[in-house]
C-alpha cells in the first residue's frame, strides 16, 4: 500500500510540474505565482526566466511578473533590464519606481513622460498615479519645497480620490518635517568648546558626549598635574607638554565631533522622514496594486 502510494504521489509531481502540449503556460506560470504568493521571490524569480524561454512570444506579462518579482529582491537595476523595450503602463510604472530607488533621475523622469504622453491611450488614473508617483523625485533631491508646490497642484487636479488623499497625506508629512527637531551644528561646536562632550550630548550623542569629557579631563589633567611636578624638580616640561599637546588634539577633536554629531542628528531625521514617505506612500504594495500586474490570477 505504502509504494502504490508513493508511485502515484510521483506521477502526480510529474503530471503537475511537466507541462502538457495543450497548456504550456499554466503549470510553470501558477508555480511561479505561488512562490511569489509565499514570499519566495528567488525561485520565483527562477520560475518566471524558465516560463520566458519557453514562451518568448508572451513576453509581455511575464517580463513584468519578472520585474515586480525582480523589484522585491531589491535588485532595481536588474529589474530595469527585465522590462526594458515594453511599451505598456505597468512596465513603465514599475521602471519608474525601479528607476527611483536606484537613483537614476534621468530614467525615472523618461519612464514617467513615457506614461504623460498625451498620444497614449492610458487612462487618467494612470497618469495621476504616474505623477505621484513621479514626485517623490523632489523627495529623493531634497527639494522639499519643489515637492510642497509639487503635489500642492496634484492635489488640485487630480480627479482621482486615492491620488488626491495621497497629495494630501504626503503635503501633511512635508509640513510634519519642517516642524521636525534640528540640532545646530554652530552651537553644538560652540558647546563643546566650553565644556568638552557637551555639544556631543546636545546633539543626542551621550556615548561620545561622555567619552570626549573623560578624555579631555584626563589628558587635561595630566598636563597640570605634570607640569606641577616638574616645576617642582626643576626640570623641563617636556612630558607637560606632551600630555598638553594631545590633549589639545582631543580638545580640537572634541569641537568637530560635536559640529559632526550635529550634522548625524540632522541627517538622521531626514532619513527617518525619506524612510516613512516610502513607507506609507510610494512602497512596492501599493505599485504593484496599482500596476496592472495580476501576479495573483491563475492562467488556466
Amino acid at each position: 500500500m505504502g509504494s502504490f502510494r508513493n508511485v502515484t504521489t510521483l506521477i502526480f509531481s510529474v503530471a503537475v510540474l511537466v507541462p502538457t502540449h495543450g497548456n504550456l503556460a499554466a503549470p510553470n506560470d501558477s508555480l511561479a505565482n505561488e512562490y511569489y504568493r509565499n514570499g519566495e521571490y528567488t525561485l520565483a524569480r527562477i520560475e518566471y526566466e524558465r516560463e520566458l524561454r519557453a514562451r518568448p512570444e508572451d513576453n509581455r506579462e511575464l517580463t513584468a511578473r519578472l520585474g515586480l518579482t525582480l523589484l522585491r529582491l531589491g535588485d532595481f537595476r536588474s529589474g530595469l533590464m527585465a522590462m526594458e523595450n515594453q511599451e505598456d503602463f505597468a512596465h513603465h510604472y514599475l521602471s519608474l519606481f525601479a528607476a527611483l530607488r536606484a537613483g537614476m533621475v534621468h530614467r525615472a523622469l523618461s519612464e514617467q513622460s513615457a506614461i504623460l504622453d498625451l498620444r497614449t491611450s492610458y487612462s487618467a488614473e494612470q497618469r495621476e498615479q504616474a505623477r505621484l508617483l513621479g514626485g517623490a523625485l523632489y523627495l529623493e533631491e531634497a527639494d522639499y519645497n519643489g515637492a510642497t508646490r509639487y503635489f500642492s497642484l496634484l492635489q488640485r487636479e487630480a480627479s482621482s480620490t486615492e491620488v488626491r488623499q495621497k497629495a494630501g497625506g504626503v503635503l501633511t508629512a512635508l509640513e510634519d518635517y519642517e516642524q521636525r527637531p534640528t540640532r545646530s551644528p554652530l552651537l553644538a561646536g560652540a558647546l563643546s568648546a566650553v565644556l568638552p562632550g557637551s555639544g556631543q550630548v546636545y546633539a543626542a550623542h551621550y556615548v561620545d558626549g561622555v567619552a570626549a569629557l573623560f578624555f579631555n579631563g584626563m589628558f587635561l589633567g595630566s598636563a597640570i598635574v605634570t607640569y606641577d611636578l616638574e616645576q617642582r624638580a626643576g626640570s623641563g616640561h617636556v612630558a607637560s607638554s606632551i600630555f598638553g599637546l594631545v590633549g589639545l588634539i582631543f580638545y580640537l577633536a572634541n569641537v568637530n565631533g560635536a559640529v559632526q554629531s550635529a550634522y548625524r542628528y540632522n541627517n538622521y531625521q531626514e532619513r527617518q522622514f525619506h524612510q516613512r514617505i516610502r513607507e506609507e506612500y510610494f512602497n512596492l504594495d501599493y505599485v504593484e496594486q496599482t500596476s496592472g500586474v495580476e501576479i495573483f490570477r491563475e492562467s488556466f
